[in-house]
């Protein structure tokens, strides 16, 4: 076998090429871009505010992500399946319209029902003063929503460079407006800056892609069984991130619920940054895969081809990732809170041990399985992680603090990553079992 320089470069070549033709390279580079300018933006918030205000405001926005899990009933999850399966563009339209049309008037609705809420919800202690803020931005829920169907849109038109242009000047515009709040110190206008630039993004992507994609379609009524197959995908999808949504918004919940310390949040989420943005490297992947996985779902052959090959190189890299963070952990934190954070070094490290079960083990494995429609699985997984992991935080929050939720993530993690990885593996038979071509193929969730 000829293992040659030249062969390997022209491999290489040939591989980067296609992926370049097909627009991989910009959805994967401009997702890394994405994450890389929030996490720099959140670097300066941290520094820009006191430790109260950066918790305060951090508790606000959890709260605010407890409403975000719901909104749309999940329905930006089903863009990306429903639009790709049709062939027709007029089928598109039709379908995505119904879509953002649904998502719309129930998050309106979402946003009557979380005033009324927070009218009524007891913030605990120093946290009350920033209550508040949570009117105001619940305001941005629909816009905000609406922008993602839209950017989910051009994923689904294959119209790859497009969608990490559009992708990364929203994450830019977004993050400068929370900068320049956070270095006002004030958080009204951290929150007012969000809300503008969310409804300003939204009225620009929705005439942008009527005129790219729609312009000359009309869009034509959507069967009653095909609104059911989308509405309970999107409610299934829904439940499924929601519940692994819910492992680091119960955490900080349960922090500031048992704890009462706004500081204590702070510590927390800054220990979490860098662990957090190792699923930078799993989103991005996903983000590009998921369409063709979709496409081929009924090929058993492609794929466990494909899926082995993905899983190996996602688990080397979110390995090499988080063997650097915990070497590295002290110049990580001063980078990112500075010498007033240095108390979360070891929780820090604690915390990428459970982000790489999650983001190396897990994740794909997830993913897959809801891009193919075989969400059932992961639902049922995770409304039993996010309830272990409540049971568990509440026992071991009041003895160990901030250190509690990093001991319970690595349980849950490594619990459900060995259940996720089974189920998987009875299905596609990734390791062992009959060969691929000899896999039947199960009728889906949807």
């Amino acid at each position: 076998m000829d293992f040659s320089f030249s062969k390997i470069k022209n491999t290489a070549k040939e591989k980067l090429g296609s992926l370049w033709k097909s627009g991989g390279v910009h959805v994967i580079s401009g997702s890394f871009l994405n994450k890389f300018v929030a996490f720099f933006g959140s670097i300066v918030i941290v520094r820009l505010l006191t430790k109260a205000d950066y918790g305060g405001i951090r508790y606000v926005e959890n709260l605010y992500n407890f409403f975000f899990l719901v909104a749309g009933m999940g329905i930006s999850n089903a863009v990306l399946r429903f639009v790709v399966l049709e062939d027709d563009l007029k089928e598109k339209r039709s379908v995505y319209r119904f879509m953002a049309r649904t998502a719309l008037i129930f998050n309106v609705a979402l946003v009557l029902v979380g005033l009324v809420i927070n009218r009524f919800y007891p913030h605990n202690g120093e946290f009350g003063s920033y209550g508040y803020l949570l009117y105001i931005m619940l305001l941005m829920l629909p816009a905000q929503y609406f922008n993602d169907n839209s950017l989910t849109l051009e994923r689904a038109m294959f119209d790859n460079r497009r969608f990490a242009y559009l992708n990364l000047g929203f994450a830019v515009t977004v993050i400068l407006g929370k900068v320049i709040g956070a270095w006002r110190g004030n958080l009204l206008v951290y929150v007012i800056l969000g809300v503008a630039i969310q409804l300003g993004f939204a009225i620009y992507l929705g005439i942008s892609n009527h005129r790219k994609y729609f312009r000359e379609v009309e869009a034509g009524p959507v069967p009653g069984e095909k609104k059911k197959r989308i509405i309970t995908y999107s409610l299934q999808y829904m439940v499924t991130n929601g519940m692994w949504a819910l492992f680091m918004l119960l955490d900080v919940y349960l922090l500031g619920r048992i704890l009462n310390d706004p500081e204590i949040i702070a510590d927390y989420n800054v220990a979490f940054t860098w662990p957090a943005n190792v699923s930078i490297i799993c989103q991005a992947a996903a983000m590009f895969i998921n369409p063709y996985f979709i496409k081929n779902e009924n090929d058993p052959v492609w794929v466990r081809k494909n899926f082995r090959t993905m899983y190996g190189i996602n688990f080397l890299a979110v390995l090499a990732v988080s063997v650097v963070m915990i070497i590295l952990a002290k110049p990580l934190i001063f980078i990112n809170g500075g010498p007033k954070y240095y108390n979360v070094i070891p929780l820090m490290r604690i915390i990428v041990i459970g982000s790489l079960i999650n983001n190396g083990l897990r994740y794909m494995i997830a993913n897959c399985l809801a891009a193919m429609g075989r969400i059932k699985v992961n639902m049922a997984v995770s409304v039993v992680g996010v309830v272990t992991l409540a049971v568990l935080d509440m026992l071991l929050i009041p003895r160990f603090h901030e250190y509690g939720p990093a001991y319970a993530g690595i349980i849950v993690h490594t619990v459900m990553a060995a259940i996720m990885f089974v189920a998987f593996n009875r299905e596609y038979h990734i390791i062992g079992g009959p060969k691929a071509e000899s896999l039947p193929t199960e009728e889906k969730d949807d």
